[in-house]
């Protein structure tokens, strides 16, 4: 059932009464509730509007139960913890009284006492008393009849580690009374993770990383009900973030408790990921599900960084390994990054994986404009070993039938691929979490496509583009690396400009005269990785199914525009400009004659247009468009804060096919019957603002 939130201001109080007259209160006025495009209501932030809390100085006692604690105290043989209030701990108290919202912080100078002196302002009115260590950020209620109080805690997802406990002040806890009393008994919120670290290497590590199946840290929402604060099934705050990770940065010993302060939930999985100081290589230690719990510390024990890989037993260690392998030289410009990561390959493959690797950089940037624009790219090949070899087998409608235990989950039909996908949060997660430039800043998921090269030799390959701008790529090992061919379609539109007089064959003639793709797994990595990954062009081929016209395509208008290399009309193409100065291109390089507005595309042979007669998006060939390489240079030049000019374009700009216009394109094709001849992969899947996945135009 969906639920809509209001937001009401809040203040925070200590708990007194004093008398004083009360203050004017001022008219406020209450935003709307902002509606998503989905139409979901969320809560707006109504802090802004609440009011200052008044009264006389006053002092309030402020104690923890046995689990709550601002911070750690250990004894010398780490078996048992003092729980103590820290000098200059703050709580922050929400007074509601008669529909209006005041607040409160209260401070303390006592040092390394249970229970301890706050100081701050008394209330001079009655009513509900919500107070938060050390501070609440946001606001609300909810229900049918907004009787449900929300409250918005921030877990924070970098933490500093400290030897036998954690740092002051990171636990979060609550109080509530429905009435004035002077001695607050404070219950703690969060959950708390404990462990050790073994090894020759624990000294090197500067950062544990706790990943979990779950938010376990961010701007996370309560909801107190019969006097317990719970948390809610959603973020309602809009514009907040959430976390599947925490992050705790300092220096580490061997064999010392370590604490991470976390949302108390069950997690199915979790992962330590240790990092020495450059940030690579990376340990990670997968092991059993944890039950998070409020007020509990959960000890999974000691994570053994000596203990190599080992795939026996319930748990095992895997690898991650950062390359950079291609480093940006272009001056002044930010990098432009391109990630490349595995799956499905156990340990002793990671040597093969790399190779892949590089091998599928390198032939991209054999390809315009990729190769001129090269200097700007920075190209980073991170590893991770998978428990078993290969990727899991569907129906071919998503229903795994053969299961393979693989890092990120790939998998798609036996003997079809429209249904190919792998576990985007723990691909975008593992990215964000490894890939330098994103860690440092420079770069967000967003601007970094991802490029997962599959150990599994079946034909498949495919691009998910979301709202935002982010995308990963599939490309498998095809058929262990061996040669194949992509054809021409076999029918094409009669009329350039009238859809209406249908298609016609296209003979071996005119097939032969584009020139014949032929190539490997690395064809597939240029058209769905550097065509629909990192330039967001859509597919030109088509087949004998003709698609609806349309006035738009709205993919055109997104945040990050996609599909700009098609269009739904002949006459009001995206490449006009191009069409309009044709005649002096053609008069400084004869192959711009190719430029022009040809029918069909988009995956249909009618009512769609593309630019040029045939293109990398269409058989996969090393070759993109004018148009489409002019939409792949604005988008290099704008992640890298540069400014793109057309005259600089042409003048840098390579316009040969090497299909067509190489010395080797007059080799007499034979023997092209023993080279299969492969059908074009799937369009991108498209994954809209609300999580939608569209898998077809």
């Amino acid at each position: 059932m969906k639920k809509y939130f209001l937001l009401i201001p809040v203040v925070v109080a200590a708990l007194f009464s004093c008398e004083k007259p009360a203050a004017n209160i001022p008219e406020v006025a209450i935003p709307e509730i902002a509606i998503l495009p989905d139409g979901t209501q969320v809560c707006e932030d109504l802090s802004p509007f609440v009011f200052p809390g008044e009264g006389p100085e006053c002092t309030i006692e402020a104690s923890c139960n046995p689990s709550t604690r601002s911070s750690f105290s250990m004894n010398p043989g780490g078996t048992a913890a003092t729980l103590l209030w820290r000098s200059n701990d703050t709580f922050q108290t929400l007074l509601r009284s008669e529909g209006s919202w005041y607040a409160y912080t209260y401070k303390t100078t006592d040092d390394g006492t249970t229970s301890a002196t706050f100081t701050g302002n008394t209330p001079s009115r009655t009513g509900e008393f919500f107070s938060f260590h050390p501070k609440y950020y946001k606001f609300g209620r909810t229900g049918s009849n907004l009787e449900t109080y929300i409250f918005g805690v921030d877990i924070p997802t970098k933490q500093t580690a400290v030897a036998g406990g954690y740092a002051d002040t990171l636990n979060r806890a609550f109080a509530y009374s429905d009435a004035f009393t002077t001695n607050l008994k404070f219950r703690n919120l969060c959950a708390v993770l404990k462990f050790r670290l073994a090894g020759d290497i624990v000294n090197e590590i500067r950062s544990v990383t706790l990943k979990t199946d779950g938010y376990i840290s961010g701007n996370l929402v309560f909801k107190r009900s019969a006097d317990t604060l719970q948390y809610a099934p959603s973020n309602v705050f809009n514009g907040d973030s959430r976390s599947d990770s925490i992050i705790l940065r300092g220096t580490f010993q061997p064999d010392t408790d370590y604490y991470i302060v976390a949302n108390a939930k069950p997690c199915s999985t979790f992962k330590l990921i240790c990092r020495n100081e450059s940030g690579r290589p990376a340990t990670k230690m997968a092991s059993r599900a944890v039950n998070l719990q409020r007020s509990r510390v959960t000890d999974i024990g000691t994570v053994d960084l000596s203990a190599g890989y080992d795939a026996s037993g319930g748990s095992y260690v895997e690898t991650v390994e950062v390359e950079h392998y291609l480093s940006s030289t272009k001056a002044g410009a930010k990098p432009v990054t391109l990630v490349v990561i595995p799956d499905g390959y156990v340990q002793s493959d990671m040597n093969l994986f790399k190779a892949r690797a590089r091998a599928a950089i390198d032939f991209l940037f054999t390809v315009e404009p990729y190769k001129t624009y090269k200097e700007y790219f920075s190209a980073w090949i991170i590893s991770v070993n998978s428990r078993e070899s290969g990727a899991s087998i569907t129906d071919g409608k998503g229903n795994i039938t053969t299961s393979v235990d693989t890092y990120f989950g790939s998998r798609w039909g036996a003997s079809s691929y429209s249904d190919m996908k792998a576990n985007d949060n723990t691909i975008f997660n593992f990215v964000s979490t490894n890939c330098p430039e994103i860690v440092s800043g420079q770069r967000t998921i967003n601007d970094v496509p991802v490029l997962m090269l599959i150990n599994d030799t079946r034909y498949g390959g495919i691009n998910w583009n979301y709202y935002t701008g982010k995308s990963y790529c599939m490309v498998p090992f095809q058929r262990s690396g061996a040669t194949m061919q992509w054809s021409y379609p076999s029918i094409e539109a009669v009329s350039a400009t009238d859809p209406s007089q249908g298609t016609r064959s296209v003979t071996s003639a005119e097939k032969n005269a584009l020139g014949i793709s032929r190539g490997d797994w690395r064809y597939t990595v240029t058209h769905e990785y550097g065509g629909h990954g990192f330039a967001k062009l859509a597919d030109e081929y088509w087949s004998t199914t003709v698609k609806s016209a349309t006035s738009t395509i709205l993919n055109h208008y997104y945040p990050v525009p996609t599909y700009l290399n098609v269009s739904p009309t002949y006459d009001n193409t995206p490449w006009q400009y191009l069409l309009d100065i044709k005649e002096s291109l053609v008069e400084s390089n004869p192959l711009y004659d190719r430029i022009g507005v040809y029918h069909g595309g988009f995956t249909s042979p009618l009512n769609y247009w593309r630019s040029e007669k045939t293109s990398c998006m269409i058989d996969n060939r090393p070759y993109f468009s004018t148009w489409q390489r002019e939409i792949i240079v604005q988008r290099i030049l704008k992640l890298a804060g540069e400014t793109f000019n057309w005259h600089t374009f042409f003048d840098k700009d390579v316009a040969t096919d090497p299909l067509r216009d190489s010395a080797s394109s007059s080799v007499a094709q034979e023997n092209l019957d023993d080279i299969p001849v492969m059908p074009m992969l799937p369009p991108p899947v498209w994954v809209d603002a609300m999580g939608r996945e569209h898998r077809d135009y």
